[in-house]
């Protein structure tokens, strides 16, 4: 056993070593994505807002007088469009490759397999762990019919249909990502042989229907504008439709020519910068409105930019995937499921417990108290990654496992989508 056998053996299930045939760019977007989607929801608690002056530096000669970083941070919601997106090119890659190499057409029924292992058992733990928690905590008094309903929707995937039961939810706020996944992934291997048929045909209905949605909430922008400019599985058939397409145009370009091309690697990070600029500004522009509007109002340009973004990276050269697979990444890419799942709902308890203490009746954020917003932020950001590293070390590995060798299925199940690196054996 090598040094770097023996350091990856250290680090734990999570942990896992670069290979040259990995698309690194994946893990820098799931660990980046995931790092302002938990960020956001720990600024909603204790309002520390990251600004940064720049007007004496100079970026000032070309036009950045400031950090954007606040933008992610408030409009944070965004990164959930950039973790289905990753989810379309994923679960996509062995298709594109039978579309572009002529490998063979993946398995339905090991494709089903292989994201219930993936999906449900840490989801239904992120269910009923916290729903107990809220009965013990007195928040369904009085409401046993509602408790019921909020359990059975949120274990049948079906919580975002019923917005009454979803706008008051006392479980998990972030579940309902997971839900409109669930309902992709039912429809996935039909999308796929779809896309193969018909592919100019596929992409244009996607986004048919999802500009025909999201013009239709934008028009009649209510109190639901969630439940059907957010939760509703449907708008989302561009993005999807987006992920299969740039999965497709990497393999193309990677099987010919190109892909030895020396100015290619230029020309995506140049992509990759102007993407990245675009968003900025059309983040800067929206403002301080509510950041769940932007999720439905600049819903198409936010899908395009990240879409660019994505694809650029992934054709950004050998040395840039490189370092999106370093350590950090792939360990925050390795436990991102389970890190997505619990930390809002550590954030929330921990709150609700007092955690940090304080006194009184206003929570200490609204007073302004620095020392307690920093002190909320170290314990829970630790506590929320501890129980993350635990679950996928302890429980989700150790389950796909076992599920695995009981499904027949011959090939490791890892924590994360493996199939967007089938090269490696996890």
């Amino acid at each position: 056993m090598t040094k770097r056998d023996k350091r990856d053996k250290k680090m734990g299930k999570t942990g896992r070593r670069y290979d040259e045939n990995r698309i690194g760019a994946l893990d820098a977007v799931r660990a980046v994505s995931i790092i302002f989607i938990v960020w956001l929801h720990v600024w909603e608690q204790n309002w520390l807002t990251p600004y940064i002056d720049m007007e004496g530096s100079i970026l000032r000669y070309i036009g950045i007088d400031r950090s954007y970083l606040q933008l992610f941070v408030r409009y944070g919601v965004i990164f959930v469009e950039t973790l289905l997106l990753l989810s379309a090119v994923c679960n996509f890659i062995p298709y594109a490759k039978s579309i572009v190499l002529g490998t063979p057409w993946p398995d339905m029924k090991t494709f089903y397999k292989k994201r219930a292992i993936r999906v449900i058992p840490s989801y239904l733990l992120a269910v009923l762990v916290p729903f107990f928690l809220s009965v013990f905590s007195g928040d369904y008094s009085g409401r046993v019919g509602f408790a019921f309903a909020d359990l059975f929707t949120d274990l049948t995937f079906t919580n975002i249909f019923f917005p009454t039961v979803n706008a008051s939810t006392a479980i998990n706020g972030v579940l309902w990502t997971m839900q409109v996944e669930f309902w992709f992934y039912v429809a996935f291997p039909f999308m796929a042989l779809a896309f193969k048929k018909r592919p100019v045909t596929s992409f244009s209905v996607a986004w048919v229907v999802t500009i025909f949605l999201n013009r239709l909430v934008i028009f009649n922008l209510n109190d639901n504008y969630r439940v059907y400019g957010m939760y509703n599985p449907l708008v989302y058939l561009g993005l999807y439709a987006n992920g299969f397409l740039i999965t497709i145009l990497y393999f193309y370009i990677k099987d010919s020519k190109l892909a030895d091309n020396k100015y290619l690697s230029m020309f995506s990070i140049t992509g990759f910068i102007m993407s990245s600029v675009y968003l900025c500004k059309l983040l800067n522009s929206c403002g301080l409105v509510n950041k769940d509007i932007i999720m439905v109002e600049q819903k198409i340009q936010v899908e395009m930019a990240f879409t660019a973004m994505i694809f650029f990276l992934m054709l950004s050269g050998k040395t840039v995937n490189r370092f999106c697979a370093n350590r950090l990444f792939l360990y925050i890419s390795g436990i991102s499921y389970n890190l997505y799942l619990w930390h809002q709902v550590v954030m929330l308890k921990f709150k609700e417990w007092r955690i940090p203490s304080y006194t009184g009746d206003v929570s200490p954020n609204q007073l302004g108290d620095m020392v307690w917003s920093k002190k909320y932020m170290v314990i829970t950001l630790l506590v929320g990654v501890l129980i993350a590293h635990v679950l996928t070390d302890f429980f989700e590995v150790p389950v796909a496992q076992k599920l695995k060798r009981r499904l027949g299925i011959k090939k490791n199940v890892a924590p994360v989508e493996i199939e967007a690196y089938e090269e490696i054996d996890q």
